[in-house]
Parts: C-alpha cells; sequence; structure tokens
C-alpha cells in the first residue's frame, strides 16, 4: 500500500460582504453614513442596498395592476433616485421647516398655508385653486408613463 497525501480542503473564498445601504449606487462611496441617511426605514435601507441595475422597472401593465388593487404603497423609486431623493428633502426640511411648506411656497404658489389662497368661488375650474404638477420625483417605473400630481384647495 502506498502512502496517502491528503489534500487541503478546497476552501471558497469568504462571500464578500455586502456594502452598507448607504454606500450602494455611490461612487467612491462614502466613509460614513450621510445624515441625511441616517435612521431610515427597514424598506427604504432595503432599496438602498439595491444595486440600481437589479432594480425592476415597472411596465405599464404592472403599474395599472398596482393602482387597481389599491397597493400603491408598493411603488418604489429606483434606488438612486430614492438617494437623491432623500438628500434633497433633508436640504428642504433644512431650509423650509417641511416639505409641506415648501410645496405650498414654491411649487404651488399658495402662500405660508392653503388659507391664504383665494378662491373665486368657483371650485375646481382650473383657477388658482387647481394646480397639476409633474412629479418631481418619480417612481421606478417605465420612463414613457406620465406621474402628475393633483393639488386641490
Amino acid at each position: 500500500m502506498g502512502s496517502t497525501t491528503l489534500s487541503p480542503p478546497l476552501l471558497s473564498p469568504p462571500p464578500s460582504a455586502a456594502p452598507p445601504y448607504w454606500a450602494v449606487n455611490i461612487s467612491p462611496p462614502p466613509a460614513a453614513c450621510p445624515p441625511f441617511l441616517q435612521n431610515v426605514n427597514p424598506k427604504d435601507a432595503a432599496i438602498l442596498s439595491t444595486p440600481d441595475a437589479q432594480y425592476h422597472i415597472l411596465t405599464w401593465p404592472e403599474v395599472q395592476a398596482i393602482i387597481a388593487s389599491n397597493t400603491i404603497d408598493v411603488l418604489q423609486r429606483v434606488p438612486s433616485a430614492l438617494r437623491r431623493y432623500m438628500e434633497f428633502n433633508y436640504e428642504l426640511k433644512k431650509k423650509y421647516g417641511s416639505v409641506m411648506r415648501f410645496i405650498l411656497l414654491e411649487r404651488l404658489g399658495w402662500g405660508e398655508d392653503a388659507g391664504d389662497v383665494i378662491s373665486d368661488g368657483s371650485r375646481f375650474d382650473g383657477g388658482a385653486d387647481v394646480k397639476v404638477l409633474w412629479n418631481d420625483w418619480p417612481y421606478g417605473i417605465d420612463e414613457r408613463i406620465v406621474h402628475l400630481v393633483s393639488f386641490i384647495y
């Protein structure tokens, strides 16, 4: 009988640790979590952890089904867009105190609060008490789908 030599076990490389949610889809990744991404909820952390290349853009039939089933809470932004959206909102809150105040003042031009809007008495005629705007921060949907937001005083 000849001698038996044992081969060392085949070692697979250790799995690479996934980067933290705040370091995905950005190059170079920051050394620490930026303030606007601290304390995000689990849903947003999961979205931000997804590489953009792995994100599924919703088709028109998928969007129709979501709307028909009244499950619009499942709509999500593309991860890198969500990151920019969260940073934008963070800066807005610092400057205006709230997103609502920014919308009332800057996007709708309705003053400090909606009580500043003067209606001519004919509601919903497309006057000062109705605004339809493009969604500045659309969800991860087919780019041919237009997402409008209606504001009615």
